[in-house]
């Protein structure tokens, strides 16, 4: 509370939830301790409480063939088994236990039944976020979405339009929009943070620069520098305009850290922390860094 007159004056974000989701950026890997990263120290700043869904290694787009579609509720798969509903020769993304620490698995069909795929569960770092919104809390007041260097990186879905998620209100007129293309992926997750949250505060976070080894253990050791290519001939420059663009398209504010941060890796890579060859997760200081602009920003566009 700032006290104003004798009047304590309450912050518009005051006891609100923030619900964040994205990768490793996001969940604090390389921090000794992720209470420390950006998103709950925005929170804590701003005298909100938050939720973290945020894993490493995600991206917002689904890879080609990877699965059908994702069943974030074991009762809603269960319903689609018994209705009939399920492609005997498609694969299906399930989140079957939710106590385990990879709480996903795949499933396919196999002498009459639904089986699952492996005797291990799927690691959730490759359960793309365009499914993984059905598992945020729906009592969000405040949504902040931060995603993107993953799709750079791993490179393993088409980069498509803005196109592929146009809106017409006529059904013949409306571009279908892809889980399978970056452009697509972030149309679809867009619309469905709209269904799922109407009338609250959706925040697009771009990426950060970074440096990391082109596709470590894939037999390529080639930095990538803000300024090169991944496998698709994009830089990571371009992810971020999409983002934007995409942000201008539904109208909801995007936070540029891309551009406003004080990251320059390739210069200076103190605000990093990572042990191994590669820049790519920021330490304390850089977290530090994130929250004080992402909550100045927020501040700025609700007093």
């Amino acid at each position: 509370f700032t006290p104003f007159l004798g009047v304590h004056i309450m912050s518009y974000w005051q006891g609100k939830k923030l619900v964040w989701n994205g990768d490793s950026i996001s969940y604090g890997s390389q921090l000794k301790d992720i209470r420390t990263a950006f998103p709950l120290l925005v929170a804590e700043r701003l005298g909100m409480t938050v939720a973290n869904y945020a894993i490493g290694g995600a991206t917002v787009a689904k890879k080609p063939d990877a699965y059908e579609c994702a069943f974030a509720d074991f009762k809603e798969w269960e319903a689609a088994m018994a209705e009939g509903r399920l492609d005997q020769k498609a694969t299906y993304m399930v989140k079957d236990n939710f106590f385990a620490p990879r709480p996903w698995r795949l499933y396919h069909y196999e002498d009459g039944q639904w089986v699952p795929s492996g005797t291990d569960n799927v690691d959730v770092a490759r359960t793309p976020l365009v499914d993984r919104i059905e598992e945020m809390d729906t009592d969000a007041d405040v949504i902040g979405i931060m995603i993107g260097t993953n799709d750079f990186y791993y490179n393993w879905t088409a980069f498509g339009e803005m196109a592929d998620g146009y809106y017409s209100r006529d059904a013949e007129h409306t571009v279908a929009n892809p889980t399978t293309t970056f452009y697509g992926a972030m149309h679809t997750m867009m619309r469905k943070l709209l269904a799922r949250y109407p009338g609250k505060d959706i925040f697009l976070v771009t990426p950060i620069k970074r440096v990391q080894q082109d596709g470590v253990g894939r037999g390529t050791w080639d930095y990538y520098y803000p300024e090169e290519k991944n496998g698709l001939g994009l830089t990571m420059n371009d992810y971020r305009r999409a983002i934007q663009e995409i942000a201008e398209y539904y109208s909801v504010p995007c936070i540029d850290l891309y551009a406003v941060s004080g990251f320059n890796p390739h210069i200076d890579p103190s605000l990093f922390g990572d042990k191994d060859e590669k820049v790519v997760h920021p330490n304390e200081e850089g977290h530090e860094r994130m929250a004080s602009i992402i909550t100045a920003f927020m501040k700025a566009y609700r007093c």
